[in-house]
């Protein structure tokens, strides 16, 4: 996206969700999206058997958490942590990852 002579091949969209519309009318030929916001957008579109998904190339790092230090306790924090490393140690995070995939 930054380099220059890939700049007229891009077009950058507000919501996911237009990408599924810009696709379905021809008007672009695909486009990248996390996983789990297309399965969702998928879930609510009836059209959206006339997509192929295929399997992602491009990985990205692990997601942060941020929390506002105005708001939220250190203590809330903590507990937010242990909760997500329980979560993977039972097998619960895979899961529900799985189940958002679907």
């Amino acid at each position: 996206m930054e380099q220059p002579e890939f700049k007229p091949q891009i077009r950058e969209a507000a919501v996911g969700e237009l990408n599924f519309t810009r696709l379905l009318d021809m008007q672009i030929d695909g486009f990248i999206e996390d996983a789990f916001v297309a399965a969702a957008i998928e879930r609510r579109r009836r059209d959206a058997d006339q997509i192929v998904t295929i399997e992602p190339t491009i990985r990205s790092g692990p997601v942060t958490f941020m929390f506002s230090r105005a708001s939220v306790a250190p203590e809330i924090v903590e507990r937010f942590d242990q909760a997500l490393v329980a979560m993977q140690k039972s097998g619960k995070h895979r899961q529900l990852l799985e189940q958002y995939l679907e």
